[in-house]
């Protein structure tokens, strides 16, 4: 993992969008997507669940979030030559004369020293570290996976947990993707069908927490999940129906490392 996260922080930013996508599918996709949540299924260990933790906060969404913040870091950068310069490479390339090898080779050598100059890397640094130092007493932070099962087509759901007073990340196998899709949509928010394989089983672990971030992956992305009913005894009526937005706040985000982010929690508390 510590060979990966050095090669992948020495290459991958330099890249322009495209080479970033090739180096990302080819070289790396499969270590933090597929190879560390299967291990964690094989051995219950907590070095390895706190591994799969920062390299999914590393991984997750990792082209579309690189592109944003490079373009983010370069306009709010105290130096405004470097968003200038890719500004004039952005309008060069809409002019089908241009070489556009000499285009790439100029937006690389702008990467190249944007990222000696600036603090641009330290965002792919993320730890489950400062995910738990972030954390409030009352908080979890939650990354779902979905992963293929090792000899198998299957794939399979599962959640990887921070408190911050555990010493490590907790990792939790939900279900497979193939049981997700034959509960029917409109079971969703009318039964506790999907809310008793997904959330059911995080709440055994999360205590007494009240505000839950997640990260959502694959079909959870379409649905709402921190809206699902939840069966709950009541000792009046033995059980009755609530919902997951009655008793917990549920804040649904690109991933846990933005939870680290002062603007997204100045949002949380003004919101």
């Amino acid at each position: 993992f510590k060979r990966a996260k050095a090669d992948f922080l020495t290459q991958f930013p330099r890249l322009d969008s495209k080479g970033q996508a090739d180096y990302w599918n080819e070289l790396n996709a499969d270590f933090f997507t597929k190879t560390l949540p299967n291990l964690c299924t094989k051995f219950a260990n907590k070095s390895i669940y706190q591994i799969t933790y920062d390299g999914i906060l590393m991984s997750k969404g990792i082209l579309l979030e690189s592109d944003v913040r490079f373009r983010h870091e370069l306009r709010n950068y105290e130096d405004p030559s470097y968003f200038e310069r890719y500004t004039q490479i952005e309008e060069a390339r809409k002019n089908i004369d241009m070489n556009t090898d000499s285009l790439d080779f100029e937006e690389q050598r702008l990467r190249m020293d944007f990222i000696k100059s600036s603090n641009y890397l330290d965002g792919f640094k993320t730890s489950w570290k400062d995910v738990r130092a972030a954390l409030a007493d009352n908080e979890v932070a939650i990354e779902f996976i979905l992963s293929p099962i090792p000899k198998s087509n299957a794939l399979f759901y599962s959640a990887i947990i921070i408190s911050n007073d555990w010493e490590a990340p907790r990792y939790i196998n939900l279900f497979t993707k193939t049981e997700l899709d034959n509960i029917d949509v409109e079971d969703f928010y009318n039964t506790n069908k999907l809310s008793s394989i997904l959330w059911e089983p995080i709440l055994n672990q999360i205590g007494e927490a009240k505000v839950i971030y997640f990260s959502p992956i694959g079909e959870l992305y379409n649905i709402s999940i921190e809206n699902l009913p939840l069966s709950i005894e009541d000792p009046t009526n033995m059980f009755c129906i609530s919902y997951m937005s009655d008793k917990y706040l549920l804040i649904r985000l690109n991933s846990a490392r933005d939870i680290t982010s002062k603007s997204l929690r100045n949002f949380v508390d003004s919101a």
